[in-house]
């Protein structure tokens, strides 16, 4: 079920990721969501040169970046808490207010919906803000994506961010999840390791 090299499998599914996701060129895969989330996180680190991030979602990321902030800590350098923020779902001031005193925040993780719609130009708000304070967007569609569309929820409130994370919808159940974005910032993994021994693996590929 895993081989040496790529399997086509792998490319016919990247492939049909840029057809399907409007603003997708090119897609790594991954065997869970949380693989995927911490690997954008690292590509936008990498790209933008900043540690920090702001993040806005439900949580679901078992990683050190994100458990940090949580009640469940235990075992995670002190040190990392240090460089996540929380910000506050529809309201844009919130994200603004993180980004004005924090220049060391590069990246910006969010799930695009949780449990309320976005308020009208919310998600564009809070785009422009992440660019122009010089940060990438990442959309953790790792419960929206394929779901609210075939192009998830960046296609649903029309929508493109810098990279998109997904998993559990994308193979029914198989273990499976993505990291995809467009070319400009996919190419950075020539240079960023993200590699596990099962991420191409041919069953949940071919489902």
């Amino acid at each position: 079920t895993i081989f040496s090299m790529p399997h086509k499998l792998e490319v016919e599914m990247a492939e049909l990721m840029t057809q399907v996701i409007p603003f997708v060129d090119a897609a790594k895969f991954t065997k869970t969501g949380s693989d995927a989330v911490t690997a954008a996180v690292r590509a936008s680190r990498a790209i933008t040169g900043k540690d920090n991030i702001a993040y806005s979602g439900g949580g679901g990321v078992w990683h050190d970046w994100f458990v940090a902030i949580t009640s469940r800590n235990k075992g995670i350098p002190k040190s990392t808490k240090n460089h996540i923020k929380v910000f506050e779902y529809n309201n844009p001031e919130s994200l603004k207010e993180l980004l004005d005193n924090d220049k060391e925040i590069g990246t910006v993780v969010m799930e695009p919906m949780t449990f309320e719609y976005p308020k009208p130009n919310y998600l564009n708000e809070v785009k422009k803000i992440t660019h122009d304070h010089d940060a990438l967007l990442i959309f953790d569609e790792v419960v929206t994506g394929f779901r609210f569309s075939l192009g998830g929820a960046a296609e649903y409130f029309g929508v493109e961010p810098d990279l998109a994370t997904y998993g559990k919808g994308m193979a029914y159940g198989f273990p499976l999840g993505s990291v995809a974005g467009k070319g400009e910032f996919m190419n950075i993994f020539e240079d960023v390791v993200y590699s596990t021994t099962c991420a191409g693996e041919t069953i949940s590929l071919a489902a």
